[in-house]
């Protein structure tokens, strides 16, 4: 039997989901905390995709514009009765609810809008397409059978007009297109907003032609029709509540809710009269709660914790389990719960119990910066709003609202900052980092949401299926023994990191290697987790490569490192560090940072791990470490015997017995020769590379340069450009030309020729004629449209400049040098600003 419930539903235009002070707003607890009093919500500019937990959210988004974006949102008690409607327009959604109304054979279809501003830059683009409400209208056309709610943001002013309209026939709920309707006229609700334009006129149309009528000022709650957004300049009434007539029957109540400091528009709550069963509506399961979670610390005595376990109560308990006969599942259960409270009694007896850190309430705010200042601040604007929502045409309470806002803003601002500020400066000062530096400024992911307790109910009875991989203590394997998903894995979990970090700091203020050091400190241990145990497999052969140290060998010991998933993460932060772009050669970032591979920088660590596990075999304990060591040498495994050949062939060039030298030194020894090394290949390597030419001429050793010492914001964007110079990741036609594949000789100065490709072939025809190349010299030394800065050039630096290497390689010339080569960048874009693209040439 159906009893008469209560359906409420929630219209709100949202202002965005992202928030500068408070971070998202489905994050927000407050925001969380009112959408949960109510079964079905409508969001309006979104902007972003929205998710709230036990609530199934159906996001629709405009693809070509960062506004908008609209959201229905219905509790999953509900998601039976639910069904998604498509629909043509960006700005339009739409479910329809089946079986909540009396008559079985109608329908519910909820319907949510948002019409963007005449004036705004996404009507002026969209002027050529059909409009918002003729869209709702044609849409709403083909809907049969069915009772319409209509909620959104139209941005129209209706004044107090309103349109009742009532059936002539039965037809009209079968086909709304032959419908034939009578009025009772244009009638009048109450409205404080007095103001009819044009966009409102539209939507009375539009409202007279398909049969619905305002529920504003014209049901219960809400008989005033009040102001619904709330602007600097005013007040107005563009949020509204449409409905047929058999639903407007069943409305108990409309309220307008006061203003809230997360948005300009006010929440509209409807409650509507449904046939549904109580429980569809309440969520009656009960879940049992948690068990307490246990962690040791300092302060624990696990002599303690063994007397507990060795108490006479305990060893009847355990002589019992060792008894039982399982004949079922429930006596496995019993089994396992009184093994499980053995150890909880125990825990909770020398209370290793995980405290619970108490959370800071929301009203405080949960960032680092947020003091009692912003939490006055963000009173204040709390208490305007709900004034401004009771006295609308008080102007010094508006002004006084918008202020006060625009000081909480700034001010927040401001102690961010600072907070940031402080951390880089600790970072200069070389104190200790950690993630908890930075949890608090990381940003928050805006569409993760937890597992709720209805998706939960899903995997309850949900079986184990076998896979072809599996996670162990964070290192992903596959059946076949392959390291390879552990490698990717860590990859993608040391990128999330990386781009935790580009996102949270500020680099402009800090300096090159301070941010190298973040990233070692940060980054580095997330790439490198458990590398004892697969990087051998991974980094075989480019070891081995470079053991043989072969300067006539076919294959680029370089190319090797780059390829393996762990360096391509390692590169790809040092570049984005200088600033240089993704095809940068690996071989001069390397050079310049004075770092080597990853798999190199971490070759001591693993020969230590190595020389410790074998000893446990060599010492014949009973250890599975032990075993698994003896089990790897006598199969000849690859993890065995690459490492004891690398030890191995360590210890012949030292001549010294193994046993001499500590497994520390000893790895030590290893790291340094290869390093060693691949410092070598890379010398020969690097003059091979035709891209490096110039590179070549001004580097002569493996080691960091010093303009990634800059610190002066100011100085950033310079050493950038010097940085592209040096690795010929510049846009000079020498560079350029290469990537089009043009000869050397036709890579020409477009400052010193013309570019005409007709031209050009003229000139090379004639005899004893040579175009000048756009090389780094020429651009450097020679060019003449860039001649009066290299006049303005103090006397020290323009006298080093005839010898570049002394000029970009000179400690003290370093900053001239680099404000001198971004003079000249500049003044290039200028020039390629007024005439045509030189990369357009050919």
């Amino acid at each position: 039997m159906n009893n008469k419930t209560s359906l409420s539903i929630l219209s709100w235009n949202i202002h965005g989901n992202s928030d500068a002070q408070e971070g998202p707003k489905n994050k927000n607890q407050e925001v969380i905390t009112f959408i949960e009093q109510h079964q079905i919500f409508c969001l309006q500019e979104t902007k972003c995709k929205f998710q709230i937990p036990n609530y199934r959210c159906y996001n629709k988004n405009r693809n070509s514009s960062k506004s908008g974006g609209i959201c229905i949102g219905v509790h999953r008690s509900l998601e039976k009765h639910v069904t998604h409607l498509r629909t043509e327009s960006e700005d339009i959604q739409a479910v329809k609810l089946c079986g909540i109304l009396r008559n079985p054979s109608r329908d519910l279809v909820i319907i949510n809008i948002y019409d963007s501003p005449p004036s705004s830059s996404y009507k002026k683009a969209q002027r050529n397409k059909e409009e918002t409400l003729d869209e709702l209208m044609n849409f709403i056309m083909q809907l049969a059978d069915t009772e319409l709610l209509v909620a959104g943001d139209f941005n129209a002013r209706c004044a107090d007009r309103n349109y009742e309209a009532t059936l002539e026939t039965s037809n009209w709920t079968n086909n709304r297109s032959d419908s034939k309707l009578s009025y009772q006229g244009l009638s009048y609700r109450n409205s404080d907003d007095k103001i009819l334009n044009s966009r409102g006129k539209k939507l009375l149309d539009t409202i007279s032609s398909v049969g619905l009528t305002i529920l504003n000022g014209s049901v219960l709650g809400d008989i005033s029709g009040r102001y619904t957004c709330h602007l600097y300049n005013g007040s107005s009434t563009v949020d509204y509540m449409l409905a047929t007539t058999k639903v407007k029957n069943k409305v108990r109540n409309l309220m307008v809710n006061a203003l809230a400091r997360f948005s300009d528009h006010c929440q509209l709550t409807l409650s509507l009269d449904i046939s549904l069963p109580c429980s569809y509506l309440i969520n009656d399961k009960q879940y049992d709660k948690a068990p307490k979670r246990f962690a040791w610390n300092k302060e624990t005595d696990p002599g303690k914790f063994k007397i507990e376990l060795d108490r006479g109560e305990v060893k009847d308990v355990l002589n019992r389990i060792l008894n039982t006969r399982c004949k079922g599942i429930s006596d496995i259960d019993e089994i396992n719960e009184s093994i499980v409270t053995i150890y909880q009694h125990a825990a909770e007896s020398v209370q290793i119990c995980k405290n619970k850190q108490q959370k800071r309430n929301n009203i405080c705010g949960k960032e680092p910066w947020f003091d009692e200042e912003l939490c006055i601040l963000r009173r204040r604007i709390n208490r305007y709003c709900r004034w401004l929502s009771k006295h609308p045409s008080n102007t010094s309470l508006r002004a006084k609202l918008f202020a006060t806002r625009r000081d909480y803003k700034l001010s927040a601002k401001a102690k961010k900052n600072s907070y940031i500020e402080i951390i880089n400066k600790e970072i200069e000062d070389g104190k200790t980092i950690s993630w908890e530096h930075f949890s608090n400024l990381k940003r928050r992911n805006q569409h993760n949401v937890d597992m709720d307790a209805y998706d939960m109910e899903k995997y309850r009875e949900c079986i184990i299926k076998s896979t072809n991989e599996y996670t162990y203590l964070g290192i992903t394997m596959s059946l076949t023994g392959s390291y390879k998903l552990a490698a990717n894995n860590l990859r993608r979990k040391a990128l999330r990191g990386y781009f935790s970090l580009r996102s949270i700091i500020d680099w402009r203020f800090l300096k090159r290697t301070s941010i190298i050091k973040l990233v070692d400190a940060l980054i580095k241990p997330i790439l490198t987790y458990c590398c004892p145990v697969w990087l051998p497999y991974l980094s075989y052969a480019e070891i081995y490569q470079l053991q043989q140290s072969n300067p006539h060998s076919n294959t680029r010991v370089t190319n090797l490192f780059s390829r393996t998933p762990y360096e391509m993460v390692h590169l790809s932060m040092l570049k984005w560090i200088m600033g240089v772009n993704k095809k940068t050669s690996n071989i001069a970032v390397w050079g310049d940072t004075g770092r080597v591979p990853i798999s190199l920088s971490v070759i001591g660590q693993i020969t230590e791990y190595f020389q410790r596990v074998k000893s446990k075999a060599e010492d014949g304990g009973s250890c599975i470490v032990g075993h698994a060591v003896k089990e790897q040498q006598s199969l000849n495994l690859p993890w065995y015997a690459f490492m004891d050949s690398l030890l191995n062939q360590q210890a012949n060039s030292e001549e010294q017995c193994t046993n001499n030298i500590s497994p520390k030194i000893r790895g030590r020894n290893i790291q340094d020769q290869l390093q060693t090394s691949f410092e070598k290949m890379w010398e020969i390597e690097r003059h091979t590379n035709q891209k490096l030419r110039f590179y070549n001429t001004i580097k002569s050793n493996f080691k960091m340069e010093p303009y990634l010492q800059f610190t002066q914001k100011q100085h950033q964007a310079r050493a950038t450009d010097l940085a592209k110079l040096r690795m010929s990741a510049h846009r000079l036609q020498i560079e350029v030309g290469r990537y089009h594949g043009k000869p050397l000789e036709r890579r020409i100065c477009p400052q010193c020729t013309t570019c005409d490709s007709q031209t050009i072939d003229c000139f090379f025809e004639l005899p004893f004629l040579e175009l000048q190349v756009e090389t780094e010299q020429h651009f450097l030394q020679e060019c003449p449209a860039y001649a009066d800065i290299r006049e303005n050039m103090p006397l020290a630096a323009k006298e080093l400049l005839a010898d570049l290497k002394a000029f970009l390689q000179e400690e003290s010339n370093t900053s001239q040098a680099a404000t001198y080569i971004h003079k000249l960048l500049k003044r290039k874009e200028d020039i390629r600003g007024e005439a045509d693209d030189p990369r357009q040439c050919s």
